[in-house]
């Protein structure tokens, strides 16, 4: 709703908008799509941010000594997966985002 609510300011007063521009016009998959595909992103990015938050706070040593209770863990507390997964899907989100935006900037830029 936040990303359809951008793009509303943004056209506000434009010839489609007015009714100056009588064609009638489908948009575009690249305009059409925008709201959608920025919110989607917009909610992988935040994810992501929560999970990379959890892990920066988490315990990354290996093994963990634990004096206080004479314990010393050992586990997999050097692997990745927590951050790459969550970054690789904010990567991929951006990525979608960064395809939709050169479309449009193609279609302002090249009339053919």
């Amino acid at each position: 709703m936040r990303a359809a609510e951008a793009i509303r300011k943004c056209i506000a007063g434009s010839d489609l908008v007015t009714g100056k521009l009588k064609t009638k016009v489908q948009d575009a998959y690249s305009m059409r799509s925008s709201p959608q595909v920025i919110g989607a992103a917009h909610d992988a990015v935040a994810h992501a941010r929560r999970q990379v938050e959890i892990e920066l706070n988490a315990v990354a040593d290996n093994p963990i000594f634990l004096p206080q209770y004479e314990l010393t863990l050992t586990g997999a507390n050097f692997q990745g997966s927590p951050i790459s997964l969550p970054m690789d899907m904010a990567g991929a989100a951006i990525t979608m985002v960064c395809v939709l935006s050169e479309r449009r900037l193609n279609r302002l830029t090249n009339r053919r």
